[in-house]
């Protein structure tokens, strides 16, 4: 199947490239971090003559550029600071002594300043030489000296005049850790692209080769909105400590800690969990995302009684892949145990609880999040249904794909329906999508990839990189029945050029479900299910972009509900910001493609985004 010239896409990529280093300069930021803190973005804009050359589509360098600029500006937040400055604008002759100084700052770095920006990109024409060491000197003092600043360079060639732009990028970079310079080398020859990569490096950033790429369109905008917002972590700080004695004493709710390598002091964190409600249960997870670096980093969950160290339950993970798992254990302490057995009177339903969290294997520091639900006691539990485990797999409805944008935690994870939706993923990347099941529902989940052609099959074909879908409870409780013991598609595999279909799903929501092993186990608390897609990066470390669409299936009515004995709690009305939208997505559906189009691109920086649940149930929240 031939591959189209769709004579926009090389604008996509650019604006995709540009949007990329977006996220790196707004950085890991606590969910309570002030608005409008993103950081300042610079655009710097080749203009020199040569970007009046066609690209392979027909289109000129300087048309796709700025399609892809007023993409850039119509996605970014309004809290952002950005500017745009271009150089070879101005002044056409080499021998003029302004040639090699021809650099303006067209608009300068404002919030809110969107139009303004449109205007400066439609003024500016292809003209003269390529001073890109002067652009980046003056870029340098646009920005200042201080806070999140980042330089993105865009350029179709080498540079023309003095001073060499790779010690202007050192020096920049010497300012500050705060600055970074990405570049973008626009269909250069290697003499450009050794240059440019040589500005990157010095400047602490990325070099992006598009000399060949074809994008893909239909996914600007969502990977636009992926790459401008910032890691948002939901709860209240807290630090644990190493040992139970002098650990902080914790409530339910949603709560931040950092854990570090396994080993170190901080590997191993302490809390107390204080009950408020005798013979209530308390479900406990620790979430974290797994060191890309390393092949089986883990984290472990013990819960003990708090007076005498009983054991009263634990969990682990292991991540299976080395691309940055979601990972999160969960255990539960409450009056109906496994086996179904009564322990009401056991000190681990009636007592104050310690919660151990112990990384294993991982050698990086990130942010840790605990999530604490007190469930108050049920009334009746006899009375209610038993957990009924599905005998064959029930594949979700498929229909024309609604556009979607998956969260990059699950801060963000948007709210579906049951439907079908298309969306697209980067290797090493996960997604989140929230969706609503009542008691007595079960949840299934398919992605499906397409069958690809083009660079995009070759490059899928020659890496093969794991492919995955998953499914974890409000409680963040692993709830992945094994589809192909069903019968119905496997939940992990290697992801060819074929097409592929993976497939997640839950038993029926059944509160005694808590008295079955795992995966049953997780489907006992009606909520906020979150369905967890992931592509594991691949051993050349390159970055492409593939589409899937997702079927979302709830079955069942709804059936089974407890009775508690006193009210329960909605997390979700005290998610810290941002937070999902209440209102499940509906976007209007566009054309889904084919999968022939693509990105490849050499990433010498891969784009993480750490990713932590939140998931809404009962909640018992802490008291004040």
């Amino acid at each position: 199947m031939a591959r189209s010239q769709h004579p926009r896409r090389l604008g996509a990529i650019l604006a995709l490239l540009v949007l990329s280093s977006a996220v790196l300069l707004a950085g890991p930021v606590p969910a309570a971090s002030a608005a409008g803190d993103d950081g300042r973005l610079l655009l710097v804009m080749d203009s020199s003559g040569s970007m009046k050359e066609p690209t392979p589509s027909g289109q000129t360098k300087i048309a796709a550029a700025k399609d892809a600029l007023r993409r850039v500006v119509r996605s970014l937040p309004e809290s952002q600071q950005v500017g745009l400055r271009v150089y070879g604008a101005k002044v056409f002759s080499r021998s003029d002594p302004g040639a090699c100084k021809d650099t303006q700052l067209v608009a300068p770095l404002e919030t809110g300043n969107r139009a303004r920006l449109l205007q400066a990109i439609a003024g500016y024409r292809p003209y003269g030489e390529t001073p890109i060491g002067v652009a980046l000197q003056q870029a340098g003092k646009d920005l200042g000296d201080e806070g999140k600043r980042n330089i993105v360079l865009v350029s179709d060639g080498e540079p023309t005049c003095e001073p060499d732009p790779c010690p202007v990028a050192r020096e920049l970079a010497r300012r500050g850790i705060d600055l970074r310079i990405d570049v973008v080398g626009l269909a250069v020859g290697s003499k450009a692209r050794s240059e440019l990569s040589c500005i990157a490096r010095a400047g602490r950033g990325s070099y992006y080769d598009v000399d060949s790429a074809v994008g893909l369109a239909n996914s600007l905008e969502k990977l636009s909105t992926r790459a401008s917002r910032p890691y948002a972590t939901t709860g209240e700080a807290v630090t644990g400590t190493a040992t139970a004695q002098d650990a902080p004493t914790i409530g339910a709710g949603d709560w931040v800690d950092e854990l570090g390598p396994d080993g170190s002091p901080t590997g191993t964190r302490t809390y107390r969990l204080q009950r408020e409600i005798d013979g209530s249960t308390l479900h406990v997870s620790a979430s974290m995302r797994s060191d890309p670096s390393v092949d089986d980093d883990g984290v472990r969950l013990e819960l003990t009684t708090a007076d005498d160290g009983s054991t009263c339950g634990g969990s682990g993970i292991t991540a299976q892949r080395t691309g940055g798992e979601l990972l999160s254990a969960s255990t539960s302490a409450g009056a109906l145990g496994v086996g179904g057995t009564s322990t009401a009177d056991s000190p681990c339903v009636t007592g104050d609880l310690v919660a151990t969290v112990e990384r294993q294997n991982g050698t990086d520091v990130g942010p840790l999040e605990l999530r604490v639900i007190e469930e108050p006691p049920v009334e009746d539990v006899d009375a209610l249904p038993a957990s009924r485990t599905p005998r064959s797999w029930a594949a979700p409805p498929s229909g024309r794909p609604t556009r979607t944008v998956g969260g990059a935690s699950f801060v963000d994870a948007p709210l579906l329906r049951p439907g079908t939706y298309r969306d697209t993923i980067v290797p090493g990347e996960v997604l989140t999508y929230q969706v609503e099941v009542a008691w007595g529902q079960r949840l299934t989940a398919e992605v499906h990839y397409p069958t690809m052609s083009g660079k995009l099959a070759d490059v899928v074909s020659r890496q093969s990189p794991t492919a995955s879908v998953s499914v974890v409870s409000p409680a963040r409780a692993r709830s992945t029945l094994s589809s192909s013991a069903l019968q119905g598609p496997s939940s992990q595999l290697a992801l060819t050029d074929r097409g592929e279909t993976l497939g997640a799903g839950t038993a029926a929501v059944a509160y005694r479900s808590r008295a079955e092993p795992e995966p049953v186990q997780g489907a006992s608390l009606a909520g906020r299910y979150t369905v967890i897609v992931f592509l594991d990066r691949d051993d050349a470390r390159t970055n492409y972009v593939v589409p899937f669409t997702l079927d979302i299936g709830v079955r069942g009515q709804e059936r089974g509900a407890p009775s508690y004995t006193e009210p329960a709690d909605d997390p979700e009305s005290t998610s810290a910001s941002p937070t999902p939208s209440d209102e499940p997505s509906a976007t209007p559906a566009e054309d889904s493609g084919d999968g022939s189009s693509f990105l490849v691109v050499p990433v010498l920086g891969v784009l993480v985004v750490l990713g932590v649940a939140v998931a809404g149930v009962a909640l018992r929240r802490r008291r004040g």
